[in-house]
C-alpha cells in the first residue's frame, strides 16, 4: 500500500467525511464530502491539459465533456456514476 493511500485511509478513519450527521443536514454532509474528495484529487490526480470543458445534458442527465485539443477523432473515456449515491458528484469524480 502506498503512502498516499495510507494517508487517505487514515484521514477517512478519523475524519469520517461521509458519516451521517446527528442533525441530518444532508447539504452540510455533501459539503464535507466534497471537501474530503479534494484530498484524493490532490494526491492522485495527474494534471492533463484541458482546452475546453462543456457542460451538457443528455435526456436530463448532466454530462461534462473535456477536450484536450481541438483535433477531430479524439479518444474517448466514459465515466458512469453508479447512481443512487447522495454524496459527491461530477466535480468530485
Amino acid at each position: 500500500m502506498t503512502w498516499k493511500l495510507r494517508l487517505v485511509l487514515l484521514f477517512a478513519k478519523f475524519r469520517k467525511p461521509i458519516d451521517p450527521r446527528p442533525d441530518g443536514d444532508v447539504a452540510a454532509m455533501r459539503r464535507e464530502a466534497e471537501r474530503a474528495a479534494k484530498l484524493g484529487a490532490f494526491l492522485f490526480d495527474d494534471t492533463i491539459g484541458i482546452e475546453t470543458v462543456v457542460n451538457e445534458s443528455a435526456d436530463g442527465v448532466p454530462v461534462r465533456i473535456y477536450k484536450n485539443s481541438s483535433s477531430v477523432n479524439q479518444r474517448v473515456m466514459l465515466y458512469y456514476h453508479g447512481g443512487g449515491f447522495v454524496f459527491l458528484g461530477l466535480d468530485s469524480h
